[in-house]
């Protein structure tokens, strides 16, 4: 069954998770003029980073989602990346895509491109 996707780059994705890190509890405003993003890219963000359990909505704030966020105020980038792999492999999502990869050994019919 297709699912939809907040569309926004890891990146942007890192950095307002950056920002509830900091903020503890802050709404999209702040998010926004933390990261220097327009409305609708910081919406984006928000919205994946929420998506993959780095953040969660609390009311009209975002605040952390998991412990795990402290380690992504870090300047080492091979911090965060192995962040976003831990929980990306447990992301529901890819654990699908993954699966179906295994058994198809074609992207295109695990991502229903075919």
């Amino acid at each position: 069954m297709p699912r939809s996707f907040a569309r926004s780059t890891a990146e942007l994705t890192i950095q307002v998770s950056e920002a509830v890190s900091v903020n503890k509890k802050c709404d999209k405003l702040f998010v926004a003029n933390f990261c220097d993003l327009s409305s609708s890219q910081a919406q984006s963000a928000i919205e994946l980073a929420v998506d993959i359990g780095l953040i969660k909505k609390s009311g009209t704030n975002y605040v952390p989602a998991t412990p795990l966020i402290r380690f992504i105020c870090t300047p080492d980038e091979s911090e965060k990346a192995a962040l976003l792999r831990i929980l990306l492999e447990s992301y529901e999502p890819f654990l699908v895509f993954r699966e179906r990869l295994n058994s198809t050994n074609s992207i295109d019919m695990c991502s229903g491109q075919v």
